[in-house]
């Protein structure tokens, strides 16, 4: 699925997180008595599972964090890497819709990686409500990877996706847009929507 370089990028950036985590009172987390789940252990296990490959990852032990944590669920990540392969084959398909990639709710930018895969973007525009996961995603992508990033805060509810008027790719995984919102943006024909790894 992934080239020898795309793997190595992908447990470059995953080494990144680990490397520079979030503060864990500045990300979305979950708790539950001693159990915690967190944004950026999604991110690292969601990767684990797409450049280690889903036999592998259910195989390997889990880490210390994760050992008999009630919060964590093997099959949701498994999940979201189908969903990621889902996107990153439809962006294969669609590349030619438009040079500009748009992705909502960036987190810590797996998205943008895997659609660097795909081919040389001309401009990446993505948004998050977390101020600390933009400087983390303007810091590794366009900082170290030199990518054609641009960020802006915003929280999906309050966006107006009718200001999204030039012709783009839009990316969007588990997010909270509403479906009034996704209707919208499904029915713009300046937008190539991709959703969940789906059209919708």
């Amino acid at each position: 699925m992934f080239s020898p370089e795309q793997i190595r990028a992908l447990k470059i950036f995953n080494q990144s997180i680990t490397m520079r985590p979030i503060p864990i009172d500045q990300q979305e987390v979950i708790r539950n008595g001693k159990d915690i789940w967190c944004a950026d252990w999604w991110t690292i296990e969601v990767l684990k599972c797409l450049f280690n490959g889903e036999e592998m990852y259910r195989a390997d032990p889990p880490p210390n964090r994760l050992k008999h944590n009630k919060l964590w669920s093997m099959e949701q990540i498994v999940t979201a890497k189908d969903a990621k392969l889902g996107m990153l084959k439809l962006l294969g398909e669609n590349k030619d819709f438009s040079d500009t990639l748009w992705i909502c709710e960036v987190g810590r930018g797996i998205d943008i990686l895997l659609a660097s895969f795909v081919k040389p973007w001309k401009k990446i525009v993505c948004y998050d409500s977390n101020e600390y996961i933009l400087e983390e995603v303007n810091l590794y992508f366009k900082g170290q990877l030199g990518l054609p990033i641009e960020t802006f805060r915003m929280n999906s509810g309050n966006f107006d996706f009718n200001t999204v008027t030039e012709k783009v790719v839009m990316v969007a995984n588990i997010t909270r847009l509403g479906e009034p919102q996704k209707e919208l943006i499904k029915n713009k024909d300046n937008i190539l929507e991709i959703f969940d790894g789906r059209r919708l």
